[in-house]
């Protein structure tokens, strides 16, 4: 496909707060004529397409996963002497979990080069590694519309028709083309006697629907995933590093992002094509949460500062039975575990089963339910 270039100077950096060191070079781009985008998810995928100096948005949730733990293995980040040497991608995404890096394989498998950001040593320190019950994929007798109907009982009839409505056509197809074997990358979850893969249920779901890996489904993603990017010569992956704000040029045109190399405090400007926002909710940022530090909005504020708009932001991911410990986190309790048969008890002597008080369904009432 032809192509033409322009060159256009990019804004400077505007730190929030304390003053950032200034942006690395930064006194042309060359540009495709293709137009940018700048694509960000908070519980799922929330696209912001680039149209003038603003954005639009338009929602489609991905198929999530539940919370866990385990060992991890971290990844190489090339000295900081390197980091500016980074040439400019077809696609910067910044974020390491499930959506950053399915993006990044999925455009790598078309061949397009790739630059990931994590700014944290390891890139499953992320949500994404938490889950624990496992992820959503299909029964052995399921169609669209039972999981549709599903999908809006969780989602307290809130949910818009037509996100819905996508999430339950492709996301069983999405699980296949990324995990599931002789997918881009292949993850051993659970299996019955026969070879069948293992199904639940969890909260709100009329059906067996839920496949895992042991209770811990989030980190054989995770192992997966960063298994399958780091063997992709398409794939550039960055570690400890955090991007600060978007890379605008001064017509509102979205290049990149400003990145901090956190061992050495080095600021540079990572350019690409198009520009992916990975990176989770903002979970951390209530006194009470499931979910882990860096669960914190990074991306949210970038994209707020550059003009997006950002809707929905009071629905929150949260599991409603946690671990209490006095001075320690909140630890989930896996929402599997309910679908298994675990009931809640109250607080009397006698420890009585109070779920069905409230709801029929009981344990397995959706979360908003089973919270209040």
């Amino acid at each position: 496909m032809a192509t033409t270039t322009e060159s256009e100077p990019i804004a400077p950096l505007v730190g929030r707060g304390a003053p950032l060191p200034p942006a690395a070079p930064a006194a042309s781009v060359s540009r495709r004529n293709t137009p940018p985008t700048a694509t960000f998810g908070v519980n799922g995928a929330m696209d912001f397409v680039e149209k003038g100096s603003g954005f639009s948005t338009s929602s489609t949730p991905e198929a999530t996963t539940d919370g866990s733990s385990g060992g991890t293995t971290p990844a190489t980040t090339p000295p900081s002497t390197l980091l500016s040497k980074i040439g400019e991608a077809d696609l910067l995404v910044i974020g390491s979990g499930v959506a950053g890096c399915s993006t990044a394989l999925k455009a790598a498998e078309l061949g397009r080069s790739v630059t990931m950001l994590t700014a944290v040593a390891d890139p499953k320190q992320c949500n994404s590694f938490w889950a624990q019950g496992g992820i959503i994929y299909k029964a052995t007798d399921d169609h669209r519309e039972l999981l549709e109907s599903d999908i809006h009982v969780a989602g307290a009839r809130q949910s818009k028709f037509e996100a819905v409505s996508k999430l339950a056509a492709e996301g069983p197809g999405a699980v296949e083309e990324f995990l599931l074997e002789g997918s881009l990358a292949e993850v051993p979850f659970d299996r019955e006697d026969d070879g069948q893969l293992a199904r639940c249920f969890e909260a709100a779901h009329n059906r067996a629907r839920i496949i895992h890996w042991r209770d811990h489904t989030g980190k054989a993603i995770m192992d997966s995933l960063i298994q399958a990017v780091n063997a992709n010569p398409n794939i550039t992956m960055l570690t400890g590093c955090t991007a600060v704000d978007l890379a605008l040029t001064q017509s509102g045109t979205c290049v990149g992002a400003h990145v901090l190399h956190e061992e050495t405090g080095e600021v540079v400007t990572l350019l690409g094509g198009s520009t992916v926002l990975a990176t989770g909710g903002c979970g951390e940022v209530y006194q009470h949460t499931s979910n882990p530090r860096e669960a914190r909005g990074d991306g949210v504020a970038m994209a707020i500062r550059c003009g997006a708009v950002v809707e929905n932001m009071e629905y929150m991911q949260f599991h409603p039975t946690t671990l209490y410990i006095p001075g320690e986190r909140r630890f989930l309790m896996t929402e599997a575990l309910r679908g298994e048969g675990a009931r809640l008890l109250d607080a009397t002597p006698e420890r009585r089963e109070f779920a069905k008080d409230y709801h029929p369904d009981g344990e397995l009432a959706p979360r908003d339910v089973v919270a209040r």
